[in-house]
């Protein structure tokens, strides 16, 4: 929806530039000039009546600093304590087995981090609930974490080394300057269009 010369979007607000999917779909249908980067830099979080920056340094929410995670004000102590005993659980998940991706992190690092900073961070992805949503189908970067490390945290501070060498320019989200509404608007009348013509 518009308000006051603004995009506020009431479902996912961006994909994945890595999953090419989407973009692939937004190309097909001559909307690419209509992309745009998440150029903020930085995510906030409505909690405890207030906005609160998701910790600089996070990826898909995980920590990989250490330093401003414990500052945030998104956690309690034990919360952020719950978080760290990622690094000592290993791999827990069984092979080829399914679980709700909510499952399988809070597993990983507890509930507070899941409801604090996951949920809503994801949402804007997914729109759908974390504790209902297949880990296999919508989780496989957190699996893979696990399944190569042993720890999220331990995963991500990996990827974060990798990419902070790197330098790399590009936003990890993408999305489209009217709203991701307007794909589905654009999708129908180019579907509309086709199945007029066949008639």
């Amino acid at each position: 929806m518009k308000r006051d010369g603004y995009i506020i979007e009431r479902g996912p607000d961006s994909f994945l530039r890595r999953k090419p999917e989407m973009k692939d779909l937004v190309k097909d249908l001559g909307m690419e000039d209509c992309l745009v980067e998440n150029a903020t830099g930085e995510n906030f979080v409505l909690a405890k009546q207030g906005l609160h920056a998701i910790p600089k340094g996070s990826i898909m929410g995980i920590p990989t600093r250490f330093r401003p995670f414990i500052k945030s004000r998104l956690l309690s102590s034990s919360g952020k304590f719950r978080v760290f005993g990622d690094l000592f659980l290993g791999k827990k998940r069984v092979a080829n087995e399914d679980m709700a991706l909510g499952t399988f992190l809070r597993a990983r690092v507890g509930d507070e981090m899941v409801d604090n900073i996951l949920e809503p961070l994801m949402s804007g992805i997914y729109a759908g609930d974390l504790d209902e949503m297949s880990a296999e189908a919508t989780g496989e970067q957190f699996l893979k974490l696990e399944d190569e490390h042993g720890s999220l945290l331990k995963g991500v501070r990996q990827i974060y080394n990798e990419t902070t060498a790197k330098q790399p320019t590009e936003a990890t989200f993408l999305t489209v300057r009217e709203g991701l509404s307007s794909v589905v608007s654009a999708l129908e009348q180019e579907l509309s269009t086709k199945i007029i013509k066949k008639r």
